[in-house]
């Protein structure tokens, strides 16, 4: 089999977003939960390097943009039914955040929760993102739409630090066939401004989240060679990204509600 030919046999089963996960649906009441996700990041980036090669394309990922398993696990704790905590991994980062607000009980025409949290390459298993991480604030709310169980999502947020970009190339065009699977590879710290559209739905014990949700790099540093080892030097622009997300999870209360 050619290499360009595994590569595309392979790449939706290694593809990572390298996204923070955005809205994790409204608070459910006591209880645990485990969920999952699909996310497809697209963008518009453009990096020269200093030999003159310029590449354009989508860079909100690690390996490829698309990807047929989920991005990450994640787990969710609420003791009580106005303030849960949560915690996930993937392949490139992992973190955590605490949510504090108005449970969606079927009686309730809104729900809505402020979230806090934080990610760390860390927590990761690839080298290349190690050394990002970030730190974000986001308000959601959760207007009923079809009762009892299906409701609007929509959110704001901030969100600062250090985010991971690549976009994979022509390795004919890069002029370097030796590269596993060529790519230009940075970091920078940004500051970016986030939003969400979505719907979202109850069955029972099962729930389902899709959304899209857009970003706006409001402040950027310039790249820099030291961000992490096979980084390179290089001019970068990105302005923006967007994200559809799908997420799947399945809660278990302590009790049934009243």
């Amino acid at each position: 089999m050619s290499r360009p030919l595994l590569f595309a046999v392979l790449l939706p089963l290694f593809g990572c977003a390298a996204v923070p996960p955005g809205p994790r649906g409204p608070l459910l009441g006591n209880g645990v939960q485990v969920a999952t996700d699909f996310v497809l990041p697209l963008s518009a980036a453009k990096a020269t390097r200093d030999d003159g090669f310029t590449a354009r394309g989508t860079s909100d990922h690690y390996f490829s943009p698309v990807a047929v398993i989920p991005q990450r696990l994640e787990f969710r704790l609420s003791p009580v039914e106005w303030l849960d905590f949560g915690a996930d991994t993937s392949w490139i980062d992992g973190g955590g955040d605490v949510r504090i607000g108005y449970a969606a009980k079927p009686s309730r025409a809104w729900a809505g929760h402020l979230a806090f949290g934080f990610r760390s390459g860390f927590f990761g298993e690839v080298e290349n993102t190690l050394h990002t991480g970030s730190g974000w604030a986001r308000v959601e709310a959760y207007p009923l739409l079809r009762p009892p169980t299906g409701r609007a999502l929509l959110a704001l947020g901030v969100n600062l630090g250090k985010f991971y970009h690549q976009i994979n190339i022509d390795e004919r065009s890069a002029g370097d066939p030796e590269d596993e699977l060529p790519a230009i590879e940075v970091m920078r710290r940004e500051l970016r401004l986030e939003a969400a559209l979505g719907y979202f739905v109850q069955q029972h014990r099962g729930s389902m989240l899709l959304a899209i949700e857009p970003y706006l790099v409001a402040d950027a540093s310039p790249v820099r060679a030291s961000a992490c080892g096979p980084c390179e030097a290089v001019d970068y622009e990105q302005s923006f990204g967007v994200m559809l997300v799908g997420r799947f999870a399945l809660h278990i209360p302590f009790r049934e509600r009243d």
